[in-house]
Protein backbone atom coordinates (compact mmCIF):
# COMPACT_ATOMS: atom_id res chain seq x y z
CA UNK A 1 0.00 0.00 0.00
CA UNK A 2 1.51 3.28 -0.69
CA UNK A 3 0.46 5.96 1.52
CA UNK A 4 1.34 9.65 0.15
CA UNK A 5 3.65 12.32 2.80
CA UNK A 6 0.56 14.00 4.27
CA UNK A 7 -1.85 10.46 4.69
CA UNK A 8 1.66 8.77 6.38
CA UNK A 9 1.98 12.33 8.37
CA UNK A 10 -1.64 11.84 9.54
CA UNK A 11 -1.23 8.90 10.51
CA UNK A 12 1.58 9.51 12.75
CA UNK A 13 0.32 11.66 14.29
CA UNK A 14 -3.15 10.16 15.44
CA UNK A 15 -0.87 7.13 16.68
CA UNK A 16 1.12 9.13 18.90
CA UNK A 17 -1.58 11.59 19.50
CA UNK A 18 -4.45 9.01 20.15
CA UNK A 19 -6.42 10.85 17.27
CA UNK A 20 -5.87 14.45 18.01
CA UNK A 21 -5.95 14.07 21.91
CA UNK A 22 -4.18 16.72 23.85
CA UNK A 23 -0.47 15.39 24.56
CA UNK A 24 2.32 16.24 26.15
CA UNK A 25 6.12 14.90 25.81
CA UNK A 26 6.97 13.07 29.06
CA UNK A 27 10.85 12.91 28.40
CA UNK A 28 13.23 11.75 25.34
CA UNK A 29 16.31 10.55 25.08
CA UNK A 30 19.15 10.60 22.55
CA UNK A 31 21.79 7.53 23.19
CA UNK A 32 24.38 6.84 20.11
CA UNK A 33 22.19 7.05 17.06
CA UNK A 34 18.91 6.20 18.55
CA UNK A 35 15.90 8.89 20.13
CA UNK A 36 13.23 7.46 22.30
CA UNK A 37 10.73 9.84 22.99
CA UNK A 38 7.98 9.32 25.49
CA UNK A 39 4.16 10.37 24.75
CA UNK A 40 1.02 10.92 26.63
CA UNK A 41 -2.51 12.43 26.79
CA UNK A 42 -2.38 15.12 28.71
CA UNK A 43 -5.12 13.90 31.34
CA UNK A 44 -3.96 11.06 31.50
CA UNK A 45 -0.45 11.01 31.56
CA UNK A 46 -0.14 7.03 32.83
CA UNK A 47 -1.29 6.01 29.13
CA UNK A 48 1.87 6.32 27.62
CA UNK A 49 3.79 5.16 24.10
CA UNK A 50 7.17 5.60 23.58
CA UNK A 51 8.77 6.20 19.86
CA UNK A 52 11.64 4.72 19.11
CA UNK A 53 13.85 6.23 15.96
CA UNK A 54 16.97 4.39 14.77
CA UNK A 55 20.04 6.02 12.84
CA UNK A 56 18.65 10.09 13.96
CA UNK A 57 20.50 12.85 13.03
CA UNK A 58 19.39 15.57 15.16
CA UNK A 59 19.26 18.89 12.76
CA UNK A 60 18.32 21.17 15.22
CA UNK A 61 16.97 21.73 18.76
CA UNK A 62 15.92 24.88 20.08
CA UNK A 63 14.72 25.19 23.46
CA UNK A 64 12.54 28.41 24.24
CA UNK A 65 12.93 30.65 27.62
CA UNK A 66 9.56 30.16 29.24
CA UNK A 67 7.91 31.51 32.84
CA UNK A 68 6.75 28.43 33.10
CA UNK A 69 8.13 25.60 35.02
CA UNK A 70 11.02 24.16 32.88
CA UNK A 71 10.23 20.69 33.62
CA UNK A 72 8.21 17.59 31.86
CA UNK A 73 5.81 17.45 30.74
CA UNK A 74 6.01 19.67 27.66
CA UNK A 75 2.60 20.41 25.89
CA UNK A 76 3.03 19.15 21.65
CA UNK A 77 1.50 21.21 19.41
CA UNK A 78 2.53 18.90 16.52
CA UNK A 79 4.62 16.73 14.98
CA UNK A 80 5.51 16.95 11.22
CA UNK A 81 7.28 13.72 8.95
CA UNK A 82 8.29 13.87 4.99
CA UNK A 83 10.38 11.28 3.38
CA UNK A 84 13.78 12.34 2.73
CA UNK A 85 16.78 10.38 1.17
CA UNK A 86 18.53 7.28 2.10
CA UNK A 87 15.43 5.57 3.82
CA UNK A 88 15.15 8.39 6.17
CA UNK A 89 12.59 10.44 6.72
CA UNK A 90 12.56 13.82 8.08
CA UNK A 91 10.89 14.91 11.80
CA UNK A 92 10.13 17.84 13.49
CA UNK A 93 8.30 17.59 17.31
CA UNK A 94 6.95 21.09 18.19
CA UNK A 95 6.21 21.86 21.69
CA UNK A 96 5.75 24.79 23.54
CA UNK A 97 8.95 24.76 25.10
CA UNK A 98 11.17 23.26 22.06
CA UNK A 99 11.12 22.45 18.80
CA UNK A 100 13.54 19.14 17.66
CA UNK A 101 14.53 18.46 14.04
CA UNK A 102 15.90 15.06 13.02
CA UNK A 103 16.34 12.81 10.32
CA UNK A 104 15.74 9.47 11.09
CA UNK A 105 14.17 5.87 10.88
CA UNK A 106 10.56 5.70 10.27
CA UNK A 107 10.18 4.69 14.24
CA UNK A 108 8.77 1.89 16.21
CA UNK A 109 6.00 2.64 18.92
CA UNK A 110 5.89 0.62 21.90
CA UNK A 111 2.66 0.91 24.55
CA UNK A 112 4.17 -0.43 27.60
CA UNK A 113 2.86 -3.56 29.02
CA UNK A 114 0.95 -2.25 31.72
CA UNK A 115 -0.98 0.10 29.53
CA UNK A 116 -1.72 -2.06 26.34
CA UNK A 117 -4.77 -4.38 26.31
CA UNK A 118 -4.15 -7.23 23.35
CA UNK A 119 -1.20 -5.27 21.82
CA UNK A 120 2.54 -5.45 21.94
CA UNK A 121 3.87 -3.06 19.83
CA UNK A 122 2.61 -1.06 16.68
CA UNK A 123 5.11 -0.53 13.37
CA UNK A 124 3.81 2.42 11.36
CA UNK A 125 5.87 1.36 8.43
CA UNK A 126 9.36 -0.95 7.99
Amino acid sequence: MNIDNFDRDKEFENALFRNNKHSCLKSFRLENDTLSITVAPYHDQDDELIASFQDVRLQNFDLFSSNESSGFPWDIMGLNCKDHEEDLSFFCLHCLECEMTFLARWPKVIIPAENRSNILSLVLRS
